[in-house]
């Protein structure tokens, strides 16, 4: 498959970057690993199984981040909307609450979106025959992410010491493959003295991938912090770190 057909078939299979936490954490976490949290969080409800999960802003608006990665949403609210079969042992209403309840707890609290509607969709009823078990889809782990991520060729050792900091911070598992906006694991960007729409500065893009047990968002401050501080020796300016979380447990 030619290369950048297969970049562009692995940006579209990652969806959304959706944000965490506020505009100062400057993190985000791909749609792909934030409804895969959901679904292995649901999988333990009883009577209901949950179909097509997605994830997007809850309002229009807003101005893309000029130092997030190509593609990334602002910080506003999220909306989820999700499809899912029940059982008759419980009424419908009820049977959603649960589900809804586990949704918007695992979205806001357990990843870090600020979520403000959980719409759901009743397209069947589950026979008593029928385990109520949700499995990840084949085509979520048809391609795994694999091992850390490579560092880029630098001569100078700053993307080595901004890959070793990140790789130090508890709840990281690696550095992520998966081309995020155009990036790879870690991506270094430079801005002069003379740039005519921009202050100098630093900007360094993060991917990584975070372990069960681990809140994406914790993490990501925490990565953004360790990699600001190994991003600062002979910046031009002020560094800007952006985090992306493309796999989370």
């Amino acid at each position: 498959m030619d290369r950048l057909a297969r970049t562009v078939r692995e940006q579209v299979a990652l969806g959304r970057l959706l944000p965490l936490g506020t505009p100062d954490d400057n993190a985000w976490m791909t749609e792909r690993a934030a409804v895969r949290a959901l679904r292995w969080t649901t999988a333990g409800l009883s009577g209901v199984r949950l179909g097509g999960v997605s994830l997007a802003l809850a309002e229009s608006g807003g101005e893309a981040p000029r130092s997030g990665p190509v593609g990334a949403l602002p910080h506003l609210p999220v909306r989820i909307e999700a499809s899912f079969e029940a059982t008759a042992d419980e009424p419908l209403p009820q049977a959603a609450d649960r589900l809804r309840d586990v949704l918007w707890t695992t979205a806001r609290d357990g990843l870090g979106i600020a979520v403000t509607e959980v719409d759901l969709q009743v397209t069947g009823l589950l026979d008593g025959d029928d385990a109520p078990v949700n499995e990840l889809a084949e085509a979520e782990d048809a391609e795994p992410d694999g091992d850390e991520a490579p560092v880029p060729l630098d001569p100078s050792g700053l993307a080595e010491a901004v890959a070793t900091a990140a790789l130090t911070v508890p709840g990281v598992v690696r550095l992520s493959r998966r081309p995020v906006g155009l990036g790879s694991g870690v991506r270094i960007q430079d801005t002069a003295a003379d740039a005519a729409d921009e202050a100098p500065g630093r900007r360094v893009q993060v991917q990584i991938a975070v372990s069960p047990g681990h809140r994406p968002l914790e993490v990501a401050r925490s990565v953004a912090a360790a990699v600001t501080v190994a991003a600062a020796e002979g910046a031009p300016g002020p560094v800007r770190t952006a985090v992306v979380v493309t796999d989370a447990g």
